[in-house]
């Protein structure tokens, strides 16, 4: 029987089509007091692929800088995006080290698992057993590899994968409810690549729920798309909630600056997004923005969510009685 493991698993998934996407079914009939109960924080991290041309901000200069942001926050999951292979790389040797550490999950998009860019999946090792995941594509073939479909500029991916909390004991608790936990990155040319990619990610979930209604889902990334575009439209209807808006956080600040900071980022929208099951309850979220040294972490700010699954008697509106509003992100 496994037990919970101390130190940091690259896990590489394999392509993952909407049709053949199953795992082990982990249906259960009752909560884990000391499992479900227990708050689950959420990070995505869109950290720039390494570009020459970023002059100052290039990736030798901010990686630390990504790594210190995910070390303090100390997330349960991390969505990153556009992590090219030596960033991957980097990363997962550094969050390897020291307490807490984290497994990372993905492949690249591209037919080359050492070339472009990754959505990478990390958990938490010391609270979090993965049970399944893979990668597929936001295409019409989502089992080809390197496939796109709709126009998009390049292929586009979502990683995903299937985890259940550890018991105190650090033993598997058969009891605890399995999470799937998505992480994605919407093409940004093509609005009909963004709206057919929720699409095909809805069905996915659905496909999933299908095994398990159980099931706690998260989807995050960065959607290069508004809170009111179709795109995260069809995410909301089947389903889903906007952590940010729930926990009633600034709407006034977008999540996209181009490495200018704050004053670039006010008055656009956000397109960096966690977006949680409607059946748990939305305790904290936000943007973290510029930081106090004035360094500039991405050309993205990171978003974060903080929830709790709900007692199966609740229902969604209770949620709202339990938000913690957020003051304007920092």
């Amino acid at each position: 029987m496994p037990r919970r493991p101390s130190t940091l698993r690259t896990v590489r998934g394999a392509a993952c089509g909407l049709a053949i996407a199953t795992v082990a079914s982990t249906t259960t009939t009752a909560a884990s007091a000391t499992a479900d109960d227990v708050p689950i924080e959420l990070l995505s991290f869109n950290i720039r692929y390494d570009n020459p041309r970023d002059g100052a901000h290039r990736w030798a200069n901010r990686r630390e800088l990504v790594l210190e942001t995910i070390r303090d926050r100390a997330p349960d999951f991390v969505g990153l995006q556009e992590a090219l292979p030596h960033q991957r790389a980097w990363l997962d040797g550094e969050l390897g080290g020291g307490e807490p550490t984290w497994a990372s999950l993905g492949r690249a998009r591209e037919r080359s698992m050492t070339s472009g860019e990754a959505n990478p999946l990390l958990h938490r090792v010391d609270r979090w057993e993965r049970l399944d995941g893979g990668t597929f594509w936001l295409s019409e073939t989502p089992e080809r590899i390197g496939s796109r479909s709709w126009g998009a500029a390049c292929p586009r991916i979502a990683t995903w994968g299937i985890y259940r909390r550890w018991s105190d004991d650090g033993e598997p608790d058969a009891a605890a409810l399995p999470v799937l936990v998505i992480n994605t990155h919407f093409d940004h040319v093509s609005a009909e690549a963004r709206r057919r990619g929720a699409a095909a990610i809805v069905e996915f979930i659905e496909a999933r729920r299908a095994e398990d209604r159980a099931t706690t889902v998260v989807v995050m990334g960065d959607l290069n798309a508004s809170p009111t575009s179709p795109a995260v439209r069809t995410l909301l209807e089947a389903g889903l909630v906007d952590a940010h808006r729930a926990a009633g956080g600034d709407e006034t600040l977008g999540t996209f600056h181009g490495f200018r900071g704050r004053d670039a980022a006010t008055g656009r929208p956000r397109i960096d997004f966690v977006l949680v099951d409607e059946r748990v309850a939305v305790l904290e979220a936000g943007i973290d923005g510029d930081r106090p040294d004035g360094h500039l972490v991405s050309d993205h700010y990171p978003v974060r969510a903080t929830i709790r699954r709900m007692p199966a008697d609740r229902t969604a509106e209770d949620s709202s009685r339990e938000v913690s509003p957020t003051d304007s992100p920092e």
